[in-house]
């Protein structure tokens, strides 16, 4: 403790520089105890913060975590998003900084771990492996002496030194190859013990299990809850996973040991994690919650993997994966809290590092993975993650029975990210693999527009062994045909990228037909339709049929409103687009309130930089010009062309939309008059992209780009 001490403070005579300090040593020599103990002692000088780095990943929901803590109710569209907001936020603290890189023992998944340091922060980094070693001074972590063990086992098991008591110590210390974890875990067991001071029975985790204080079949659905767990983040799982879990008509028989007449009892369930806690195997509990949370180290998750064979570990993973996949979509039924968001965010990344690991050879992924990848690559896309929704999705792309569900998920990213041309050629795949025909274009006039609707098209969830939506369909219209969900979700989607491209004609047929078939399936008002409802009448204002648009708007919000209530971002995104239906309509006082209501709700639940909010905040800009309000319109284009900036989301329409109407500005602007050209081509060159070249909106950018560009050349002139 000194020597890390003494390494550490000599950032006080240098506080711009970052100190990294890596604890490397085998697994279970006490790296982590040691940085928990540095930790306790600081933290009255120092603001603290610990990050799992068990991978990129990790440490990425870790500094999600960091980032609600010091925003709370904020939301990030990407990891990148928090994982820049933190780094601001930890730099602008007053206090030192002390950040603990807990189980940095596989460099490589990093691209570099530096990019998740603070400058001028104090770094330490748990490792096993050598090669941390490089990115800074290090203390090898050995195993205990056996002096310093038994001092260890005998002060935290809180017993004296009589001469048993030391003779046992220095047994079970040398048992244990004087490995600081194992010890600390015997005294604790041995603190615990009502009936014997002595320690000689506790040699092991295994005997962790003997403790228990149940009958033998509630035991055995103990020792089966904590295992599950040990296949998700162990780092935060919410009693919630297990009690939505106990709520099937079908649920397994271990449930029972947690229910009082059918229904789950959170008493007896945190009785339970109260006394995994007090025998050591649950390192820490939170009952103040709404749902109790547990955790625990790393290395009793993977002894926990490791006590049992290898087709028990596939079934528990499988069951794992079925319990993550009913509490995600369960949450479509409501808003979820973002720390249910970032829990879960973990559960589903810990899930697809455990199928590497046992999926080899080639062998395709897991029955139960194949089943949850729709609800778990939406889950990614809704919220921005979308290159883990890629890698989810691509994982199953190889199967040649893969649903075309699967393929609508990539299609619906493709779409929102506006890469168009992969988005259509996606779609068209799922049709042509149904046997249904291609949507012929027989527009004669394409739209062009630079107004920021907001639409979410769901991916196809509905298939007959989804948790999500059993029995939804309220005829058996669908048994006609199997994929007739994916059919109508295919035409929907490329319903809104031909709106995108301003192939309206086209894209109200795909909308009635979807909506049609819908209605047949489910009914007339319900969310499901109401998706295609609002899809319509945003097609409607944009084609100038208000009245219609009128219609589809309220009936849209009718249902969404009816189902979820007013504050769920499908609602939001509805009235959103009533709110542009009132600025075309030049009712600009009805649209402030619409508009500027739901852009900060967007703004709370996605956070600044997330697609959705950034073309709200375009439509909230040019309900400003409209109004007059020149300068607070020109303020808000330039914030939002910084936000498409560092989203990264290849949004390339949306993106040139807000440069247009930016340069617009500028060029009756006195000051910035001279930036409208550039800014006017830009604009050109991401149409051309998102669009192609011979689309009218992208001549159109080109032509105005010309212009600008001829006319500051006459005024250079004279």
């Amino acid at each position: 403790m000194e020597e890390i001490d003494g390494y550490l403070q000599k950032v006080e005579t240098a506080k711009d520089c970052t100190k990294i300090l890596i604890l490397c040593g085998m697994g279970g020599q006490g790296k982590t105890q040691l940085a928990l103990e540095y930790c306790r002692r600081q933290r009255a000088t120092h603001s603290v913060f610990w990050v799992d780095a068990t991978n990129a990943g990790t440490a990425y929901r870790s500094f999600e975590n960091i980032a609600s803590k010091l925003a709370p109710g904020a939301n990030y569209p990407t990891p990148e998003a928090a994982r820049r907001y933190v780094l601001k936020a930890l730099e602008s603290l007053v206090d030192p900084l002390l950040l603990v890189f807990d189980t940095f023992d596989q460099p490589d998944e990093f691209t570099t771990v530096r990019d998740f340091f603070p400058h001028g922060a104090k770094i330490i980094l748990t490792s096993r492996h050598n090669e941390s070693k490089r990115l800074g001074s290090s203390i090898e972590v050995e195993a205990m002496s056996e002096n310093e063990g038994i001092e260890l086992l005998l002060h935290q098991a809180a017993l004296e030194k009589t001469p048993d008591n030391l003779e046992h110590a220095r047994a079970i210390t040398q048992k244990l190859g004087g490995l600081a974890l194992a010890i600390d875990q015997v005294a604790t067991k041995a603190r615990g013990n009502e009936t014997e001071k002595s320690v000689s029975v506790f040699t092991t985790w295994e005997m962790s299990f003997e403790q228990l204080k149940a009958p033998v079949q509630e035991r055995d659905s103990i020792v089966r809850l904590l295992t599950l767990t040990a296949f998700i983040n162990t780092n935060s799982v919410s009693e919630g996973l297990f009690s939505l879990y106990s709520q099937q008509a079908k649920r397994p028989d271990w449930l029972d040991a947690f229910m009082d007449g059918g229904v789950w009892d959170s008493d007896k369930y945190q009785d339970c994690i109260v006394h995994l806690h007090s025998i050591a195997l649950v390192t820490t509990i939170d009952l103040m919650a709404d749902d109790a949370r547990i955790s625990f180290h790393p290395l009793i998750a993977e002894w926990l993997k490791l006590r049992i064979d290898q087709g028990a570990r596939a079934q528990y993973m499988e069951e794992a994966i079925r319990i993550v996949r009913l509490f995600v979509d369960n949450g479509d039924k409501k808003e979820m809290p973002t720390q249910d968001k970032i829990e879960i965010l973990g559960h589903i990344d810990k899930i697809t590092e455990h199928e590497k690991v046992f999926r080899t050879n080639g062998k395709p992924i897991s029955h139960a993975l194949k089943q949850a990848i729709v609800s778990f690559g939406s889950f990614y896309r809704r919220l921005g993650r979308y290159h883990e929704t890629r890698t989810l999705v691509e994982q199953a792309m190889g199967d040649k029975d893969v649903s075309p569900a699967v393929r609508n998920i990539l299609a619906n990213m493709y779409c929102d990210q506006g890469e168009l041309a992969k988005a259509e050629e996606l779609y068209n795949t799922v049709l042509t693999s149904l046997g249904k025909p291609l949507p012929e274009g027989d527009d004669e006039k394409l739209d062009v527009t630079t107004l920021g609707f907001t639409y979410w098209t769901q991916d196809d969830k509905l298939t007959e062994d989804g948790l999500a939506y059993e029995g939804v369909y309220t005829t058996g219209f669908h048994q006609f045909d199997p994929w007739f969900a994916s059919v109508l979700s295919t035409y929907n989607g490329l319903g809104v990228l031909y709106m995108k491209v301003g192939r309206l004609s086209t894209a109200e047929k795909l909308f009635k037909q979807a909506l049609e078939g819908r209605e047949k399936a489910m009914g007339p008002d319900t969310s499901f339709t109401a998706e295609i409802v609002n899809h319509l009448g945003a097609l409607y204002t944009r084609n100038g049929q208000y009245d219609q648009a009128e219609e589809y708007l309220r009936r849209a919000l009718s249902c969404l409103e009816r189902a979820f209530g007013p504050d769920y971002t499908t609602t939001q995104l509805a009235t959103h687009n009533l709110g542009i239906l009132r600025l075309q309509q030049n009712r600009l006082r009805d649209a402030e309130k619409l508009i500027l209501r739901t852009t900060e709700f967007l703004n709370r639940s996605f956070g600044p930089i997330h697609g959705i909010t950034l073309s709200a905040f375009h439509n909230q800009a040019l309900l400003f010009r409209s109004q007059g309000r020149v300068g607070e319109a020109r303020q808000l284009l330039e914030k939002t062309i910084v936000g498409w900036k560092q989203s990264g989301e290849g949004v390339a329409k949306p993106e040139a939309d807000t440069k247009y109407c930016l340069a617009e500005l500028y060029e009756i602007s006195e000051d910035k008059k001279d930036e409208g050209q550039p800014l006017f081509r830009k604009a050109a060159e991401l149409y051309s992209h998102a669009l192609g070249e011979d689309h009218p909106q992208t001549k159109q950018a080109f032509e105005r780009a010309d212009a600008a560009h001829n006319a500051d050349h006459r005024q250079d002139v004279h």
